[in-house]
């Protein structure tokens, strides 16, 4: 009897050596694969193969939740349908997670988990307006054990990255993002759904303008960049259509230096509105300087230039695509 436990044991040990060596070998080889697409440049030209597919998530506040328009009219849900109906391959799938009264701390704070969730290939931003007049969150808040380790996994292990990738075929979550009844200017919640992920959305109105609110906005968007990079994803701070409007112009301002300080992509929505905006008048404005239906679909024709720009000259800086 000793001896077959013996026996059993040492084949379990075999067993789990093998594996072991089959996943070290794996990742030596995905890691060797990437180390050769970045020195050839070629990474975004692996996005053109038949059947791929670029995620976008993209986070921010009333201007990208669609307020005035609705969801399936804000720039985002448009970016996706011109994208798909013009460029075909690649697809595009965006997620919508802007909610109105959103600032930088919450997005600061549940930056992770998202990142988790959603594996993008691409994260816009537009926020800020809203943290002169809201309550922040704390930003270091705790993550799920869970999370925490498929975070470290996708940051670390490409053959993690290879097995979930591979699971996106079979994957059928969509995001659902409801509204809480009874939200209002004052204080609005929602919950975002997608799979088995949950995400609380909303604002509290704050007695008064928190304290230092202009650097927690500043702390918040180095922040944003610093996780985006670190999970491998494309950063793009995208300017409110209205420059006009003081919070919207403050805000603007400090994303495009925060772009530049970070080496993030900018894309300035409001330098490409057409002259009338600038006064704060023009059919892409609704009178609040929120965004009209007009307003965006330039918006996401203005991003859908910027991802075809860099998604296209990527594809043309590969020897495999002279």
């Amino acid at each position: 009897m000793d001896l077959r436990l013996r026996q059993f044991s040492y084949r379990l040990l075999l067993l789990a050596f093998g594996f072991s060596l089959a996943l070290v070998t794996a990742e030596a080889l995905l890691r060797l694969g990437a180390w050769y697409v970045r020195r050839t440049h070629a990474a975004q030209t692996l996005l053109l193969r038949p059947g791929a597919q670029i995620r976008i998530l993209t986070l921010g506040d009333s201007n990208t939740y669609g307020f005035g328009v609705g969801r399936e009219r804000a720039y985002p849900a448009v970016l996706e349908r011109l994208w798909n109906d013009r460029v075909k391959n690649p697809t595009v799938q965006a997620f919508n997670l802007g909610f109105p009264g959103t600032n930088s701390s919450q997005i600061a704070a549940e930056l992770d988990r998202m990142l988790a969730a959603f594996h993008p290939d691409v994260v816009t931003v537009m926020v800020g307006a809203n943290d002169p007049w809201t309550v922040p969150v704390p930003v270091n808040q705790n993550v799920p054990a869970a999370e925490r380790i498929q975070l470290f996994l996708w940051r670390t292990s490409r053959v993690y990255r290879l097995l979930y990738m591979l699971s996106r075929a079979w994957d059928n979550a969509s995001l659902d993002v409801e509204v809480r009844e009874g939200s209002n200017i004052a204080q609005g919640s929602g919950t975002a759904r997608y799979g088995r992920h949950h995400f609380h959305l909303g604002h509290k109105v704050a007695e008064s303008p928190p304290p230092d609110w202009q650097v927690r906005l500043e702390t918040n968007l180095r922040r944003i960049a610093a996780g985006v990079r670190a999970s491998g994803a494309k950063l793009y701070l995208v300017t409110y259509p209205s420059d006009s409007h003081l919070l919207y112009g403050y805000a603007n301002a400090v994303m495009r230096r925060i772009a530049v300080e970070t080496g993030s992509a900018l894309v300035d929505v409001a330098a490409q509105m057409p002259p009338a905006c600038s006064s704060g008048r023009c059919p892409e404005l609704l009178p609040d300087h929120h965004p009209s239906e007009q307003g965006h679909i330039r918006t996401a024709e203005i991003l859908l230039a910027r991802l075809q720009e860099h998604f296209s000259a990527s594809a043309k800086s590969s020897p495999a695509n002279p």
